[in-house]
């Protein structure tokens, strides 16, 4: 009778449609996967130039990670410079500050996609303007977070308990929100039990 109820209760488990479940991850974690999606080896995100360019190159580092109400807050130093290279020598404007960018995180094709970004910076100067309305437009085109492909990874791996297998498919993302130390990403999966 024992195992009837078992086979009935798992039966009915696989038949359940998904439901969606909160995974958290803390901002040094985030942090992590930022700096090696985003950045270079060197710790570097270039958003104008590369490090080949001595005269016009712009470059983010340092990335820390907060929240700020329901945003994402990331900051970071820049370092930039906006020149013309005569008689060997860089003409023009260039400066490295800290800034900080504030998004709000929205799930898009499996992915972390972010809108609404938002740059400030302690200090203000002509430079710094110009870099700040640049740096909102850049971001807004390709500032993503691929974190489901790791999630998937922990989350999708058949786990053996007792005699009987696990495993969880169909993971998609569905929502995902700001906590006061994590990014919280709502989830929807299967649970299928052999």
């Amino acid at each position: 009778m024992a195992r009837f109820l078992f086979r009935l209760t798992a039966a009915c488990i696989v038949c359940m449609p998904a439901f969606a479940v909160d995974l958290e991850i803390r901002f040094g974690v985030l942090e992590r996967l930022a700096s090696e999606q985003l950045f270079t080896a060197e710790g570097r995100r270039y958003v104008q130039g590369s490090k080949d360019q001595k005269c016009r190159y712009a470059f983010l580092e340092q990335p820390r990670l907060s929240a700020s109400g329901d945003r994402l807050q990331l900051k970071v130093n820049f370092t930039g410079k906006t020149a013309l290279g005569m008689f060997g020598k860089c003409v023009g404007l260039g400066d490295a500050f800290e800034l900080t960018v504030t998004a709000k995180p929205v799930a898009s094709n499996g992915t972390i996609a972010f809108e609404q970004f938002v740059v400030s910076t302690p200090r203000d100067s002509l430079y710094i303007r110009r870099v700040r309305s640049a740096l909102v437009e850049t971001l807004n085109k390709n500032f993503r977070l691929d974190i489901m492909e790791q999630a998937r990874n922990m989350i999708e791996a058949p786990q053996q308990v007792g005699k009987f297998q696990q495993e969880i498919k169909d993971l998609r993302l569905s929502g995902v929100r700001v906590s006061a130390d994590s990014l919280v990403l709502a989830v929807n999966f299967r649970v299928i039990v052999k």
